[in-house]
């Protein structure tokens, strides 16, 4: 049941969906094109898809900052969601991503 919702959601789903690279060593976290997929399903409005690039041994601290109403929380909590569907074993809504095991 949970592999058919899975296929379900990735088919359905009003944006792409890639299936995530694991980098083995641990150190390389990338994502291209990153998007929210409840912001884009509920949104009138088109959505910029973010990236993200993260390498173990020299950026290990993003520092997020913006105006109020700027999109940090939706960055960050897509980044989350990416994550998380990852370690699931789900596809994942961007163009490609390279990530560890947590």
């Amino acid at each position: 049941d949970v592999l058919a919702s899975f296929a379900r959601v990735v088919l359905t789903a009003p944006c792409g969906f890639a299936r995530a690279k694991i980098d083995d060593s641990g150190k390389d976290f990338k994502i291209d094109g990153a998007t929210h997929i409840l912001v884009v399903a509920n949104a009138d409005k088109s959505f910029v898809a973010n990236n993200l690039d993260m390498d173990k041994d020299s950026s290990r601290l993003h520092l997020i900052t913006g105006p109020n109403m700027g999109g940090k929380s939706t960055y960050i909590r897509s980044v989350a969601l990416i994550v998380l569907m990852n370690q699931i074993g789900c596809f994942v809504p961007c163009r490609s991503a390279t990530l560890p095991i947590f």
